[in-house]
């Protein structure tokens, strides 16, 4: 659900947010001190198919992250990469980004779920991006938390992927390493996380992904999905939005005066 400013701000100070599945027990927020917060759950092992995504580890973590969105007054709108373009729009909101940088070996690949292309998949739909190096995802203004789903990170030996979320210029970048399987283990083939950062009050403008391991050794490839952002209610579409209650007390009023003029006519006609 959308909320426009006036309401959205409502909901904030109310502290609504919208309930978890059943699946999900909670865990998978952590504040960072002067950040904000990070959602994040991970499968040691690949999902049966896409369907089994739902309710796990990971989708509880972007179940968490975007209610904690919704109780902030925040819009949400997702890109899941099925018109394989590097020009990125969030559904449900304004928002557009663009992706760029890749690696050596990048691109968009379509495999349905699980077992999927060397472990990687789409969560959503049958496409995703996939990168064994550096790559950057730039926003629009406004952007409050950004969030993804990844899948086979870390399972060759010293593989890893940092990503950072620039929400300033410096020191205030924050950095989250996904670990990644130093000792063969546990990490397996098609392991699936979700990453998720909402800032306390700045904007972010870019997200860096960089897959080149531990140590700068490169040689693992990742996949992802779903990338997600929430941005200031102002940029929610139209179609998303809860109608303010003047608004509503408008419409009401033109369908009763439609009424009323519809009714006078019949009578003229029977007379």
């Amino acid at each position: 659900m959308k909320y426009p400013p006036l309401l959205a701000a409502a909901v904030a100070l109310m502290g609504i947010t919208p309930a978890l599945s059943a699946q999900c027990s909670g865990g998978y927020a952590t504040a960072v001190a002067g950040v904000g917060t990070v959602y994040f759950g991970r499968m040691n092992s690949a999902p049966a198919n896409q369907a089994a995504i739902a309710g796990s580890t990971p989708d509880c973590a972007r179940q968490a992250f975007l209610a904690a969105g919704a109780g902030a007054g925040y819009v949400s709108g997702t890109d899941n990469l099925e018109d394989q373009s590097y020009a990125l729009s969030f559904t449900g909101t304004t928002v557009t980004g663009l992706l760029s940088g890749t690696g050596n070996d990048g691109g968009f690949e379509t495999t349905a779920g699980p077992p999927g292309n060397n472990g990687r998949y789409a969560t959503s739909g049958a496409w995703s991006y996939y990168d064994d190096g550096t790559f950057a995802i730039t926003t629009a203004p406004g952007v409050h938390g950004f969030g993804f789903f990844g899948t086979d990170v870390g399972d060759k030996f010293l593989g890893s992927l940092k990503v950072t979320f620039d929400n300033c210029v410096g020191a205030c970048d924050y950095s989250y390493t996904v670990p990644g399987n130093f000792f063969q283990s546990p990490y397996g083939d098609g392991n699936l996380f979700w990453l998720g950062l909402i800032l306390n009050s700045n904007t972010m403008a870019r997200v860096d992904f960089n897959a080149n391991g531990a140590l700068g050794v490169g040689g693992d490839t990742p996949g992802y999905d779903d990338f997600t952002i929430l941005a200031d209610a102002g940029f929610g579409t139209p179609s998303d939005v809860v109608p303010e209650p003047a608004s509503m007390t408008l419409l009401a009023s033109g369908l009763a005066g439609l009424g009323a003029r519809s009714l006078r006519r019949r009578r003229r006609t029977q007379a």
